[in-house]
């Protein structure tokens, strides 16, 4: 399928119907799990791929502060321009070619990360963290600005077969979903 989109990588001129049919190869449905994460201070890493969309509630309050349905890191004092960020790491849940891929920031208004990247690997069997470390990632989306409170939303070109995915944020805040289709 040809996906129309803007300058941005921003996926256009496609109904909810036509992006619904693809399936998300990060998602639990299909046995996604997020396998690392080097920061989670706020809130949980595995609320990335959880299946329904994200929800706010307001004046809900742990230990941390606001509960947020999302992955959430602490604040870090460094510029965004650095190349110093935060990252987390999907085994999807079943190889494949990602041609689409959604950084949801919902509900992250002034904590969600400025800007964003996504890469991936294939690998075989169940390598550990520190293996995937020295694993050739290749770029899905390189680093991009998002809005906060959005779907920002990617077209890929990357034409490999896919068995894990990183998102690193620049230089930390909060993403509700991350998304990775294959179409």
């Amino acid at each position: 399928m040809n996906v129309p989109a803007d300058e941005a990588g921003t996926v256009t001129g496609m109904n909810s119907e036509d992006k619904q049919a693809w399936p998300d190869l990060a998602g639990r449905a299909l046995g996604g799990s997020v396998i690392y994460a080097n920061d989670e201070l706020f809130a949980e890493r595995e609320n990335l791929i959880k299946p329904e969309e994200p929800v706010f509630q307001p004046h809900t309050f742990g230990h941390k502060g606001q509960i947020m349905d999302g992955w959430e890191t602490r604040r870090r004092r460094e510029a965004a321009g650095n190349g110093q960020g935060d990252s987390a790491i999907v085994r999807l849940g079943c190889g494949g070619v990602v041609r689409r891929v959604v950084v949801d920031t919902s509900y992250f208004t002034g904590n969600y990360p400025p800007e964003v990247s996504v890469e991936a690997c294939g690998a075989d069997g169940y390598p550990s963290p520190a293996e995937l470390a020295a694993a050739d990632w290749f770029t899905l989306v390189p680093r991009s600005p998002v809005t906060g409170d959005a779907r920002n939303e990617f077209e890929v070109e990357a034409g490999w077969r896919a068995s894990h995915v990183r998102l690193n944020i620049f230089p930390d805040g909060g993403v509700a979903r991350l998304r990775a289709y294959e179409g």
